[in-house]
């Protein structure tokens, strides 16, 4: 057998609460009073004293103002334009650097192209000049030829 219970229950939905000056208060049965809030007139003077003491705050420069949307967005943007003229500056060093080393390279390939060249102008003017060579005698005497009876030594002439 399906039976099935609810259990009931009641809350008290009754609030009791009376003016008293600026303050709304809250009585129990037991004549227990508290504060449970303010009334309107009290809330608007407190945010107007609020905001004259924020307000004082800021001119003084101990606080910053609160950042619209908009100062934000702004803010952004700005940074964004910085960086991107950093970037067009570091961009510019770079393109330099990279020239530099172009022009390096090229230099340098020229220079090893020149040596080429000459190694080349070299090896090609030893090789004729040691088929003109000729051998000459030279016929030296040396002082002490008393040592020595015929000293002659034979050296290469180039022309």
């Amino acid at each position: 057998m399906n039976t099935s219970y609810e259990k009931l229950s009641f809350y008290n939905t009754f609030f009791g609460g009376s003016i008293d000056g600026d303050n709304i208060i809250s009585t129990d049965f037991y004549g227990n009073k508290q504060v449970v809030g303010v009334t309107m007139k009290k809330y608007q003077d407190t945010l107007d004293l609020l905001n004259t003491y924020y307000n004082k705050l800021i001119e003084l420069g101990i606080i910053e103002k609160e950042k619209t949307p908009e100062d934000i967005a702004k803010e952004q943007q700005q940074m964004m334009q910085a960086m991107f003229a950093q970037m067009q500056v570091m961009q510019e060093k770079l393109d330099s650097l990279q020239s530099k080393n172009n022009e390096e390279i090229i230099m340098k390939g020229e220079n090893d192209e020149r040596e080429s060249n000459s190694e080349y102008v070299n090896t090609e003017i030893q090789s004729e000049s040691k088929s003109a060579d000729k051998l000459n005698p030279v016929n030296r005497k040396s002082k002490n030829t008393s040592k020595f009876s015929k000293q002659s030594d034979w050296c290469i002439i180039k022309s």
